[in-house]
């Protein structure tokens, strides 16, 4: 549908016969004469009918991601945000612009930056990271406690501290309870 010259509409994306994502696109504006454009596309995985495979995906059915782009050909500038969502509820957007500016001589990396390809700086990073904080934001966002878990599994290879405290508390309880009946066995027994 084309409204005051900008293009609105849902589309899907299908790899071999099957149906990938759903990709709503609104406010699209292209003029090939100036090179400017802007856009906004809002893109949710598609949970297949199969219910084994839709089991597995289940915990992607509410994220979605918000692509927002412009580009100006008169001063060679473009923008582009990324944002997830969860729920309808924003997590995080990054931000991406630039502009042409010239010639540019390529300099060398600063020595504080990290190497995605190197495990031992993804490592180092990692520990860095406020871990509390981005499962609060998770909570704050109705993330479910299984997605929560899961991420903090891949990302941080360990259970939510929340749930390993509630797990590890009872743990010890259990212990407890184990050396407790440990010991009035052998009470018993000295008495007997």
């Amino acid at each position: 549908t084309v409204t005051n010259g900008l293009l609105s509409g849902d589309y899907v994306v299908s790899v071999e016969d099957t149906d990938m994502f759903h990709v709503a696109v609104s406010d699209y504006f292209e003029d090939k004469e100036t090179g400017d454009f802007s856009g906004s596309y809002l893109i949710n995985m598609i949970i297949p009918d199969d219910p084994d495979a839709a089991e597995e995906l289940q915990t992607l059915e509410n994220f979605a991601l918000r692509v927002d782009a412009a580009a100006s050909g008169s001063d060679d500038s473009s923008e582009l945000n990324v944002t997830l969502l969860i729920a309808g509820e924003e997590l995080g957007t990054i931000r991406l612009a630039g502009a042409a500016s010239g010639e540019m001589e390529l300099t060398a990396l600063p020595e504080e930056s990290l190497d995605p390809d190197n495990e031992e700086d993804m490592q180092i990073y990692m520990q860095s990271v406020n871990t509390e904080n981005l499962l609060d934001n998770f909570r704050k966002a109705g993330v479910p406690d299984e997605v929560i878990q899961e991420v903090t599994e891949m990302l941080f290879g360990q259970e939510d501290s929340t749930e390993a405290d509630t797990e590890n508390g009872a743990d010890a309880a259990q212990a407890d309870g184990g050396i407790e009946a440990e010991e009035e066995t052998e009470a018993m027994s000295a008495v007997g």
